[in-house]
């Protein structure tokens, strides 16, 4: 047995003829004992092993031992206190019983507020039908419809409102199940029908044309959902986009063309799809990607072409 706790009575502590012979470094002595008995339930014969155990000096533990040892109660295994054992005895039985009657009070004050509270309800419940009942009469409202600030009285009160003798066969309210019975269906507002999906947090930092270029590149480039690999059978680099928009965005700073990029990109995909190696996006437009050169080739072939419309020359068709 390993016991927390065990009780001290004052009278006993404070009258007591035996306990007041005592010293008080011999009280706490015998204060400790008796913890040690609540923990082991029974104690060594040896003092000095228990004035080791409480922290004691054995040389004044050895002058007070007599008048401890009164207080002990001697078996054959050791010392134990006879009146200790029965109060935790006592307590064993009683605790049961406690914890029973302190869960059954605890439901019985549970359901009384949960039946007070629903009596408030009910209560205010029937206030507010009432309430609309005589605006009612008041208005001549004879189709019985509900205004917006009476069903929000409903609500307050975690009700819903009535259906009224219309509501249940509006065409805006309802439809028409496969058996034929009218069903409340709930009409989606505009905004609802109007909601784009959220933007995720890294593409706030971006301008819009950063953005639109970003998906209609990852729009044409190969992915391993798709199933796409490279000429060796291995699947081609995983795609982020946020990498993507992050150097997208640096070109454009730089007075880059992001529609030079995308043509580049398409370029990118006619060379895999005709049996190329392919980067993943984000390192083909990195620093040292392979995107500068075809962007320099674009745009002397753009500058030739150009030239060559001013000078009256056509332009070469690809075979």
């Amino acid at each position: 047995m390993n016991n927390l706790w065990f009780k001290v009575w004052a009278a006993d502590l404070m009258l007591d003829r035996k306990i007041n012979e005592l010293e008080f470094h011999e009280l706490g002595m015998l204060l400790k004992i008796w913890c040690l008995i609540c923990r082991q339930t029974c104690i060594t014969f040896e003092p000095k092993n228990i004035a080791k155990q409480i922290g004691c000096e054995w040389k004044i533990f050895k002058k007070a031992w007599p008048k401890l040892e009164e207080f002990l109660d001697k078996t054959e295994h050791g010392y134990v206190s006879k009146r200790m054992q029965k109060e935790l005895s006592d307590q064993d039985a009683v605790s049961p019983t406690k914890s029973y009657a302190g869960k059954v009070s605890g439901e019985a004050r549970r359901a009384k507020r949960d039946a007070k509270k629903a009596i408030s309800v009910q209560s205010e419940r029937t206030e507010i039908e009432q309430k609309i009942e005589q605006k009612h009469e008041q208005n001549g409202n004879k189709k019985g419809t509900l205004s917006e600030s009476e069903s929000e009285s409903y609500k307050s009160i975690g009700g819903k409102p009535p259906m009224t003798p219309f509501s249940e066969f509006s065409n805006e309210n309802s439809h028409t199940s496969p058996d034929g019975d009218a069903q409340p269906q709930k009409r989606k507002g505009k905004a609802q029908r109007e909601r784009k999906p959220r933007e995720p947090e890294w593409a706030k930092a971006h301008k819009p044309e950063v953005l639109d270029a970003t998906r209609r590149i990852i729009g044409i480039w190969p992915t391993r959902n798709k199933g796409d690999t490279q000429p060796n059978g291995e699947p081609v680099p995983n795609i982020r986009a946020p990498a993507l928009a992050t150097n997208l965005a640096a070109i454009h700073q730089k007075g880059g063309s992001l529609a030079i990029c995308e043509a580049i990109a398409q370029r990118a995909v006619a060379e895999w799809k005709s049996g190329s190696w392919i980067k993943a996006p984000q390192h083909y437009f990195g620093d040292k990607g392979p995107w500068k050169d075809y962007y320099k080739a674009h745009v002397t072939n753009a500058a030739l072409t150009k030239e060559n419309t001013q000078n009256g020359i056509p332009a070469k068709q690809d075979a």
